[in-house]
């Protein structure tokens, strides 16, 4: 399980223990040597992968600020496929390309105005206002029910607006493993510069 966490680091391990679950970076090197993850946290990570106490890793660590996208440390683990899938492992898939990217203000925009439009003609807001002025406390099957329905109706809002926030241009070129190996080279020249950098 890996993730942001945003939680005090003693505390999420406390309470993972409690789930049988163990930073993994930290069981390796050590919790006391772990460093902060993301550049405005304190001196502790926020950012961490737990993982069931018979799953080690055999290299694992935090890269430096900058080596990726955003304000967090990238953290990385090498697990072996067999602790992780055992003898039969499963064929390998690809994941499908998301149509939504962030680091374009156009396309957020868009994505946004959809999203909004379509939440506007379900009626989701006033439903949500409606819900959270005559909430109590402990829910009432009724109510708990609404907020089940509000909720898949609002991800079923999400990936329309991301299905419809960008076109695809793809498949109008055929694919060419000589322009495919030249962009890896370039890359890796890059990522190496960087490095040095």
């Amino acid at each position: 399980m890996m993730g942001d966490f945003n939680s005090e680091y003693a505390v999420l391990r406390d309470w993972m223990l409690d789930l049988g679950l163990l930073d993994i970076i930290g069981n390796k090197h050590g919790y006391e040597a772990a460093p902060k993850t993301h550049t405005r946290s304190k001196d502790a990570p926020i950012d961490c992968i737990f993982a069931s106490a018979q799953i080690s890793c055999a290299l694992g660590g935090f890269l430096a600020f900058g080596k990726l996208d955003g304000d967090h440390r990238g953290i990385w683990a090498d697990i072996s496929k067999m602790l992780l899938l055992g003898c039969k492992i499963p064929p390998h898939t690809h994941p499908s390309a998301r149509r939504l990217k962030l680091h374009d203000p156009r396309i957020v925009t868009k994505y946004l105005d959809l999203l909004h439009d379509d939440m506007m003609s379900k009626n989701i807001y006033f439903r949500m206002n409606f819900l959270h002025s005559k909430t109590v406390y402990p829910l009432t099957s009724a109510m708990a029910d609404e907020y089940k329905r509000l909720a898949e109706e609002i991800f079923d809002c999400m990936d329309s607006a991301e299905k419809n926030c960008r076109k695809f241009r793809m498949g109008v070129v055929k694919f060419s493993p000589t322009y495919k190996a030249a962009v890896q080279t370039v890359e890796l020249w890059k990522r190496q510069l960087a490095y040095k950098n």
